[in-house]
């Protein structure tokens, strides 16, 4: 069979603390049993699925599927980002879930049970979905870019993903994640910063947290952006200024049934893009699809409809 026509799967063996490796018989046998023809793949390194995917994509592969968790997509989303071989929007994702969070999957209602994503694999079901762009400079003054799929989280968000991607070998379920976000709280400072979206709108605020999401979830199952449309063209953007600890633990529980955006300290809008400058000296960060990324001065750009992802139809 033509490459084209091929799957090209990648596999995180790391994933949701070693289930990638542990799951891949069974993936593999459903693979098979529902007559899809592929090559599979194991990642070795860190953005190593981008690297393997942009080769795949040289040699002539326009299927693309992703085993683990939101980490390892958005590394196949940036090596098809990244080549040249074909336009983007002439590949297709699937992401088949055996990572921790799976996030990705709850905008599109898809079940983390790795044979109802193979299912929509064998059936056909495709839908086109927008892919971000962040810009940054990293601590050697380098401009640096990477692409995201899912959410881009700004202040306490990008504080919390910071200290789970230091915390190796313990960042393998949810509960230790909430542990994070509720240890940070009495630690973390907000830092003043001046926002620019892509409309002309600039606000200057200490930033709790800063959310700009293509999709609804991130975190193990918060709802920072339940506005999102994933193939509109726009970013879905949340901002939660400077609150006290106490304070965000007693309104937890909006952030995770998507009632936020009702409150009336969150400002919240749709936009093609917005920057970031810093006002003080405290930092901001930015993390990527759960990858801390760096700090400000940052920008945050769309590509519409850049992908077409293996998910239901509307």
């Amino acid at each position: 069979m033509a490459a084209a026509e091929t799957w090209f799967v990648i596999v995180n063996p790391a994933a949701g603390g070693g289930r990638g490796l542990r799951r891949w018989p069974a993936v593999e046998a459903e693979l098979k049993r529902k007559g899809i023809d592929f090559e599979a793949v194991f990642t070795e390194r860190k953005m190593h699925a981008a690297e393997l995917a942009a080769q795949a994509a040289e040699r002539g592969f326009r299927r693309f599927a992703a085993v683990g968790g939101d980490g390892v997509a958005n590394e196949v989303v940036n090596g098809l980002m990244e080549q040249t071989a074909a336009p983007s929007r002439e590949c297709t994702l699937a992401v088949i879930p055996s990572g921790t969070g799976n996030d990705w999957l709850k905008t599109y209602g898809i079940p983390p049970d790795f044979r109802h994503c193979i299912g929509l694999m064998a059936e056909g079901h495709r839908r086109w979905q927008d892919v971000g762009r962040a810009d940054w400079t990293d601590a050697d003054g380098k401009p640096r870019h990477r692409f995201f799929f899912n959410v881009a989280g700004m202040g306490y968000d990008a504080a919390v993903t910071k200290d789970s991607n230091e915390t190796t070998g313990l960042f393998s379920n949810k509960i230790f994640y909430f542990y994070l976000i509720v240890k940070g709280l009495w630690k973390y400072r907000c830092g003043k910063g001046r926002i620019v979206l892509g409309s002309g709108k600039v606000i200057e605020e200490k930033i709790y947290n800063l959310t700009a999401g293509i999709c609804r979830f991130n975190g193990g199952g918060v709802q920072l952006t339940p506005h999102a449309v994933p193939d509109d063209g726009l970013l879905a953007i949340s901002l939660v200024p400077e609150v006290s600890a106490w304070y965000a633990i007693r309104h937890t529980p909006r952030f995770y049934d998507g009632s936020m955006l009702s409150h009336p300290l969150v400002f919240s809008t749709q936009d093609t893009s917005l920057q970031v400058e810093p006002l003080d000296e405290v930092p901001i960060g930015l993390e990527v699809d759960g990858e801390y990324l760096g700090t400000a001065p940052f920008s945050l750009g769309i590509i519409e409809r850049a992908i077409r992802i293996v998910a239901p139809e509307r």
